[in-house]
């Protein structure tokens, strides 16, 4: 159950390498050189390789105008790096992210960020495929973490929240309602060994009216409080 992030994006920082807005104005001039109906123009576009003196990145790629714009591929002084597409000196569309750490996300970029459908794959193992909004998982996704549990369901702003389904790798399993990374509200979990209960949560414990059964088949019908029975119950 943990949150991923994709990329550091700097606005106007010097203390994070990635997206620097120090490198987005260094080519920027009063005339960059260049019209509106140039944007679609391949012949209009041109290929250079730029080293930003401030931050230490390098970029390889095509240009519009004082714009990185179309293909291109950036170096960070830490050594992660993106290649993919450009949109007017941002990273927008289709690029690869990959960190120093060996993780590596794929996907789709709007103004530097990983947003729309992407996959992240951790060096350890592990994988999330999904939504994403502003460098977090958000929207539906699936995620396979490195011992074999997964949850697929709904994130929002880089945890889950809403509908999901988590199975662990012992083959445990809830299916319900999730806030703030945790099991809250209704929902069904399963063990392995037979036991089931179906009701409420707050908090990943037994919180509410619910139905509990044992491996033996005894029914328990009535109220929990932080995953102990409490109140109404037969």
């Amino acid at each position: 159950m943990q949150e991923v992030r994709v990329s550091m994006t700097s606005q106007g920082s010097t203390n994070k390498p990635h997206f620097s807005d120090l490198d987005y104005y260094a080519t920027l001039t009063d005339n960059n050189d260049f019209d509106v109906a140039d944007l679609n123009d391949p012949n209009k576009m041109y290929y250079k390789e730029h080293y930003y003196e401030k931050t230490g990145s390098k970029y390889e790629g095509q240009w519009l105008g004082n714009f990185r714009h179309g293909q291109g591929s950036i170096l960070f002084s830490d050594g992660a790096s993106y290649e993919g597409t450009w949109y007017l000196g941002r990273a927008e569309g289709q690029g690869t992210f990959k960190h120093t750490n060996g993780d590596v996300y794929e996907g789709t970029w709007v103004q530097d960020r990983a947003q729309g459908h992407g996959t992240h794959t951790n060096y350890g193992g592990g994988k999330y495929e999904g939504g994403w909004f502003r460098d977090r998982q958000d929207g539906v996704g699936r995620e396979e973490l490195p011992d074999g549990s997964s949850f697929e369901g709904n994130f929002s702003q880089g945890k889950k929240e809403g509908y999901g389904i988590y199975r662990w790798s012992d083959g445990t399993s809830y299916e319900g309602e999730w806030m703030n990374n945790q099991i809250n509200g209704f929902g069904t979990y399963a063990w392995i060994e037979g036991r089931k209960y179906v009701g409420f949560w707050q908090d990943s414990m037994m919180h509410g009216f619910g139905f509990y059964t044992s491996p033996d088949g005894r029914t328990y019908e009535g109220f929990f409080v932080d995953d102990k029975k409490q109140g109404y119950g037969i």
